[in-house]
């Protein structure tokens, strides 16, 4: 409570600085930029107390007023960060549409201005992994795809990858679950890794989920053409547990065999454990192949 009557006192201390100076006698003298300075500083930290107090709704508008009077002293280099503050505030208060409007028309125009491309991507990265932890998996994918173009603007493939990999995952989490789009984005994630040294030992777990993706919706024939194509991208992956797994699974879903299904993910699992996101996929794949016949769907 303390912190939040500290910002109430910086934002009425703030008002009054805008107050002073105004009028007929500022115009002829000037003054403005300095007390639209010093509203702005005082506004910064009134939004810092109320972001330490988690008012966000107060946060975020106090951020705003701080980046319009940041604005008007011509700093735009604190009027983009305290839009981005602002529109962390208004992810946190559960209005991510005021976010996102800060973010693509106030703030990341003035970093790309400036050149700060690096910190654009980063930008995004952090909004899509906050809208991630609230589930709201579009608007995270879409900040996962623009942090993405941003990091291989400035040559750092292997965070845009991994941004890219991201969009690939949460494809699968959506309601319902776009596993083709899933299946594409780990596809050309792979494909793109193959000609990065540090990036290429990464390319068949891609695949692998690429192939599962494609399984769980059902669609083995473009599965199994999937494989194929794997296999002439990347000569190592046919040596693979991942494709022995792939192919047993396929073998298993076509002849309508659960036992060998289970047989074939405990014999991968006991090597190399699965984790809860392929494990949901396979238990899709399971599901799928047992429906006719009334089997349950545990893997194990």
């Amino acid at each position: 409570m303390a912190m939040e009557a500290r910002a109430d006192q910086l934002v009425h201390e703030a008002e009054a600085s805008l107050k002073k100076g105004g009028g007929l006698f500022g115009a002829l003298f000037g003054g403005g930029q300095e007390r639209y300075e010093d509203a702005a500083d005082k506004l910064q930290k009134a939004g810092h107390a109320y972001k330490a107090s988690k008012n966000w709704a107060a946060a975020a508008a106090t951020y705003v007023k701080a980046a319009d009077c940041f604005k008007k002293a011509k700093n735009d280099g604190d009027t983009a960060n305290c839009f981005i503050e602002a529109a962390r505030c208004y992810i946190k208060a559960g209005d991510s549409s005021t976010a996102s409007s800060l973010l693509e028309n106030e703030a990341l125009p003035r970093m790309v201005d400036a050149g700060r491309l690096s910190q654009a991507a980063k930008l995004h990265q952090e909004v899509a992994e906050m809208y991630e932890e609230g589930e709201m998996f579009a608007e995270a994918m879409d900040n996962f795809q623009k942090a993405a173009d941003f990091f291989m603007a400035e040559n750092a493939a292997s965070t845009a990858a991994k941004c890219s990999g991201k969009i690939a995952f949460l494809a699968a989490r959506t309601d319902p679950p776009d596993y083709e789009k899933a299946a594409a984005e780990f596809e050309r994630v792979g494909k793109d890794s193959l000609s990065s040294n540090l990036l290429k030992f990464g390319a068949k777990a891609n695949f692998f989920n690429a192939a599962i993706c494609l399984m769980a919706r059902g669609d083995i024939v473009a599965a199994d053409a999937a494989v194929a194509r794997f296999k002439e991208m990347d000569y190592t992956f046919a040596g693979c547990r991942e494709c022995k797994l792939v192919e047993d699974v396929s073998a298993a879903f076509k002849d309508g065999n659960a036992e060998a299904f289970t047989d074939a993910v405990f014999n991968f699992d006991q090597i190399s454990k699965l984790d809860p996101w392929r494990t949901t996929i396979l238990l899709k794949i399971k599901a799928e192949l047992t429906k006719a016949n009334g089997g349950g769907d545990d893997l194990t």
